[in-house]
This record gives C-alpha cells, sequence and structure tokens, in this order.
C-alpha cells in the first residue's frame, strides 16, 4: 500500500455487519473485563498508516440495515472497531436512489449526509473527449462512438 494507489471495492451489499465491525472475542474480551472485537482481515488494509487510495462501498443502499449501521462508523468517525483509518484513505459509495429501485435498504439520514452526492449521466461525447486525453485506445474510442443513439452505459454492460 506504501506503494500503490489502491482501490478495495467492497459490495457493500454482500457484506455482514461482523465483515464490517468485526465479531468479539471471548478469550480477550473475559481477560479485560469488557468486549474486546477482532476486526474482518480486509480491515487491515485500510488502517494502515501506508495506505493510499479508496474504499469503494459499492450499492451501498442494498446493504442490511445492521451493516448500514456499522458502515456509519466508518464514515462519520473514520473507524473500523476501534482502528483509525489511514488519513490517505478516502471513502467513496454508490447507490441506486429513487423509488424505482426494488430491494433497497432506506439509508439513514446521517449516513446519507456524509456524502458528496452526484449523478453519473454518461455520454459517449463527453467521454469519448476524455479518452483522447487518457490515452485509450482509439479502437475502444470508436467502438463507443459507433452508435451515439444508445447511452456509454448501455454500449459497455
Amino acid at each position: 500500500p506504501s506503494v500503490y494507489f489502491v482501490l478495495l471495492d467492497l459490495g457493500a451489499a454482500q457484506l455482514a455487519e461482523h465483515q464490517v465491525g468485526g465479531i468479539p472475542n471471548p478469550a480477550a474480551s473475559q481477560q479485560r473485563g469488557f468486549v474486546v472485537w477482532d476486526p474482518a482481515d480486509w480491515t487491515a488494509l485500510v488502517t494502515s498508516p501506508n495506505f493510499a487510495g479508496y474504499m469503494f462501498l459499492d450499492e451501498m443502499n442494498r446493504a442490511p440495515e445492521g451493516t448500514l449501521n456499522s458502515l456509519l462508523g466508518v464514515v462519520l468517525d473514520r473507524q473500523i472497531s476501534g482502528r483509525k483509518l489511514s488519513d490517505n484513505c478516502f471513502v467513496a459509495a454508490a447507490a441506486n436512489l429513487g423509488s424505482k429501485f426494488v430491494g433497497v435498504t432506506q439509508i439513514d439520514p446521517a449516513l446519507f449526509a456524509r456524502f458528496n452526492i452526484g449523478t453519473l449521466i454518461p455520454d459517449a461525447e463527453s467521454w469519448s473527449r476524455w479518452a483522447q486525453k487518457s490515452g485509450v485506445e482509439q479502437a475502444i474510442i470508436d467502438f463507443v462512438l459507433l452508435d451515439q443513439k444508445r447511452t456509454l452505459l448501455e454500449i459497455l454492460a
């Protein structure tokens, strides 16, 4: 992590609450006299002082409510199981918002307010200008521009 900028893609819908908040460690808890939580393995990466990158919470509003409550501590306090996120760990999320989506969990306003909200409206022309400047292969750009009546997301799907 000290050499690379990492993208940790966490499918929030597939995360169980204990995979964010950790699980109780009975032996350590008894020894100390209070509940000690063992964090999930992946948390060692984003809490490492050398970590630089994004923790991406995909499909956040499809996560179970308990998982969302655990993620609130990550986003609000920048901590997982009492361990501080790296100063260079950026948290980003994606969700399908609106009443037309089914099977989603209502995101608590306290969690929702911790993010800058934007809407992605892809179009082939804008993408192709970016792609030209970014060195994307011309064949790929030409393919995307082939049928501009379709949206970029339809083409790439």
